[in-house]
């Protein structure tokens, strides 16, 4: 949902307000600058203000994209520094859903000033197709349409063009989230963790290449992921968290690369079954239902 910022001639919260006047009249995310023909900061600290289309808050000397216009759309960039009254301010942070939901923005450049992105900045911007990170950021990079940390091992935001690279360990957490022209994708070997809802709502997902060192299987994964009919797990899996196949309505079968004595030592969270379809567990020597029961022992 968008912050409203709202201005106020008066000094404080008049007599007769609820405490909770501007949350409830901004659907919850109202922020109010007091006194504004005398003040620009607003009771949350920062100075809001739009420049080239895009919204910023301003607080300790640097500034911050926050939450963005429904309507944004096409190739974004983010400038180094923006110019407020005459005063110029580096751009640091993306703040958090500061993206979210822009499903009109194809492409993204980030510059090398900025050195936090918070978690789901991007959420769901399902039609990215590029993006770029300048090379002189010593905390992120781009390769093969993915934003990555430095060192390249966390996968942070994925795009429609998106390529695995080879020196990731860890998909975090929303990274491909909601992306419906999704219908398969391969995870390198190098990857050990797919953390929560990296892949949720990808409703056309059919086939997964797994990593066959996957040891860590985050809450959510493919919750939502109606197309998927099987997929592969390896023996180094350790952890399946609450809701990993969750309305996964066509899931029929798990095809483990251990044996059937090793599916039950792999922790798994109360709710992981939950809301999961009757799929079958394939081991290397034999069948289990979902629970965990053998169906069948190969001989």
């Amino acid at each position: 949902m968008k912050k409203t910022v709202i201005y106020c001639e008066a000094d404080s919260k008049l007599d007769g307000w609820a405490d909770n006047w501007s949350n409830v009249n901004c659907g919850g995310g109202g922020t109010v600058v007091w006194s504004y023909k005398q003040n620009d900061i607003a009771n949350d600290g920062y100075i809001y203000t739009m420049v080239d289309g895009l919204r910023y808050g301003i607080k300790d000397n640097q500034a911050t994209v926050v939450k963005q216009s429904s309507n944004l759309s096409g190739n974004i960039t983010i400038p180094a520094s923006i110019n407020y009254k005459g005063q110029n301010y580096d751009v640091t942070q993306i703040g958090v859903l500061a993206f979210a939901y822009r499903s009109g923005i194809t492409g993204i450049s980030i510059p090398h000033t900025v050195n936090s992105i918070v978690n789901r900045a991007f959420l769901c911007c399902v039609n990215i197709e590029s993006i770029t990170v300048d090379e002189n950021n010593e905390y992120y990079k781009s390769e093969n349409n993915c934003l990555l940390n430095k060192s390249g091992t966390k996968l942070l935001v994925a795009s429609k063009n998106c390529v695995i690279p080879d020196s990731v360990t860890v998909i975090e957490a929303y990274a491909f989230y909601y992306f419906k022209e999704l219908t398969s994708i391969v995870i390198p070997d190098s990857v050990g963790m797919i953390w929560q809802g990296a892949f949720e709502r990808c409703e056309n997902l059919q086939s997964v290449t797994m990593s066959a060192n996957l040891e860590i299987l985050g809450p959510n994964v493919f919750s939502g992921c109606k197309k998927l009919e099987s997929l592969t797990l390896p023996a180094s899996l350790k952890n399946i968290y609450d809701d990993a196949f969750v309305s996964c309505t066509n899931l029929k079968t798990i095809n483990f690369t251990g044996s059937m004595q090793q599916w039950p030592n792999i922790e798994k969270s109360e709710n992981y079954l939950l809301y999961s379809p009757d799929f079958v567990i394939v081991c290397t020597d034999g069948k289990l239902d979902k629970e965990g029961n053998v169906l069948e022992t190969y001989v």
